[in-house]
């Protein structure tokens, strides 16, 4: 009866396991990649849809403003005040 023993050292078992070792550590990063990209996409879909909101509020803001700031609604806040309007205004300047 004949007995083969493989040898222990052999150079191709060392290249099939360093390859399977790589392949493993490239799946495991390809992955991680994959749920950072998924995370941040996420993530930029809601700051999207956020600065979308802000914009809409600060449209709505700047609309009060200028509302407020109408010629009408001053003159009536004015004269809610008994404020006349004066023709030739008189500054003082300070000096230096």
């Amino acid at each position: 009866m004949t007995i083969f023993k493989p040898k222990r050292k052999s150079y191709f078992n060392r290249v099939i396991s360093a390859l399977s070792a790589g392949l493993l550590v490239s799946c495991f990063v390809w992955l991680y990649v994959g749920n950072l990209r998924v995370g941040v996409s996420h993530d930029v879909s809601g700051l999207v849809s956020e600065f979308r909101d802000l914009k809409v509020r600060n449209a709505e803001l700047k609309n009060n403003l200028f509302d407020f700031f109408s010629p009408e609604n001053v003159a009536l806040k004015a004269a809610s005040l008994n404020l006349t309007k004066d023709e030739n205004p008189v500054f003082v300047y300070a000096a230096n």
